[in-house]
């Protein structure tokens, strides 16, 4: 990573949502937050199609594409807007304690269209935003909706897809595929479902999100884009009357593999398969990094992180 503050780049989120974690686990923060470690590629990617952040609608899982947004400006900015998110949700000021942070629907700083406590709730409104800003939104400027696989398996979804083709709304259905929902898998829960063929069922373009900058938004039709992501943190139980094994993927709160981890670093090569190791941090990460937070450390106390 060349600069910290010029790009929204997943080692940046991931140590900055390792801080955020660290508060969680000396009882500072205090709103419902569901971590994304293993996600932060595809939030930087999120962050490069987004043009417009009230056209940006958000699942309960979205700390790692809220501070994306924080880290795609320059060093002061970026700061600010730190500062700012972690005063709201660790509801430091009297601002921040007045009721404008929700529960699982926290928006920070008013800077998303709509975040939701309900699968797929932020389809509809998205809908209604895309619609309301046809003809006011320069040229290739898009709608984007991010969702998490278990809100497939909802009625609006399919509804929306109807909805969107018909009217072929200019919007991108940012799709984070982790195989989980409510503690219960994929492969527990329901049969495949096959995005890339259900785009070409309904007309619309299918882009596998591999990398972190997506292809041109002027692509003329709405998208669906898919991220197969691994949600990091979860533990293996023994099932007692099967004896069985079973991996229980955490939702809200504390991580459940039960390491402790205080340096930030530490926070990278969370599992086999996580691509963000402590040998991808390049080697002037940790001076902008430490630049970064050092004066967040101190005024919240946290030490060794850095």
């Amino acid at each position: 990573m060349s600069n910290l503050y010029r790009q929204a780049d997943a080692a940046g989120i991931r140590a900055i949502q390792a801080f955020v974690y660290r508060l969680f686990q000396e009882g500072r923060i205090q709103v419902p937050i569901h971590f994304a470690f293993g996600h932060e590629r595809a939030a930087s990617a999120i962050t490069s199609i987004v043009d417009n952040p009230k056209l940006l609608f958000l699942p309960h899982r979205n700390i790692h594409i809220q501070l994306a947004c924080c880290l795609s400006r320059d060093i002061q900015i970026c700061s600010t807007l730190l500062e700012q998110y972690l005063d709201a949700v660790t509801l430091s000021t009297e601002r921040d304690r007045s009721g404008s942070v929700g529960a699982m629907n926290f928006v920070f700083r008013g800077q998303e269209g709509y975040t939701s406590s309900v699968l797929g709730n932020q389809l509809g409104v998205a809908i209604g935003a895309s619609l309301a800003s046809q003809g006011r939104q320069p040229a290739g400027k898009r709608t984007v909706v991010v969702l998490g696989d278990g809100a497939i398996e909802e009625g609006r979804f399919w509804e929306s897809l109807i909805f969107i083709k018909t009217h072929e709304l200019q919007i991108d259905l940012v799709i984070e595929n982790n195989g989980w929902s409510m503690q219960s898998s994929t492969d527990q829960r329901r049969c495949s479902i096959n995005l890339r063929g259900i785009a070409d069922s309904f007309g619309l373009h299918y882009v596998a999100g591999e990398k972190d900058q997506l292809s041109s938004r002027d692509c003329g039709s709405p998208r669906i884009i898919e991220f197969i992501v691994e949600t990091l943190g979860s533990t293996r139980i023994i099932e007692s009357q099967t004896g069985t094994e079973r991996i229980i993927n955490y939702h809200s709160g504390p991580l459940l593999d039960g390491i402790e981890r205080r340096h930030y670093s530490e926070f990278f090569g969370m599992g086999p398969l996580d691509i963000l190791t402590r040998d991808s941090i390049a080697t002037d990460f940790h001076d902008q990094f430490e630049a970064l937070i050092s004066p967040l450390a101190k005024k919240y106390g946290v030490e060794g992180f850095i």
